[in-house]
């Protein structure tokens, strides 16, 4: 299992190319929207500002689902961790 460091900064790879098991890996129209953010680096929490708007849910909720769709998108190998982290 891929181990995401929620305090660490992500970025998108650069690298189309996936292997069998995680292409398989089904990701949400909300997995899209974080790896379109994370074109530049983000945490978990920098994340999770970004997506949020003040009438949303609380930030801990946002911070939550933005961890669990960079865990998937790590495991789909569509993120990496930045090379400033």
């Amino acid at each position: 299992m891929t181990q995401l460091r929620p305090d660490a900064a992500y970025i998108r790879t650069n690298s189309h190319e996936r292997t069998a098991g995680a292409s398989a890996l089904h990701l949400s129209q909300f997995d899209e929207q974080v790896c379109q953010l994370l074109s530049s680096a983000h945490t978990v929490k920098s994340a999770a500002k970004t997506l949020s708007r003040p009438t949303d849910a609380s930030l801990d909720d946002w911070e939550s689902r933005v961890a669990e769709s960079m865990r998937r998108l790590l495991q789909a190998e569509r993120i990496q961790l930045s090379p400033d982290s």
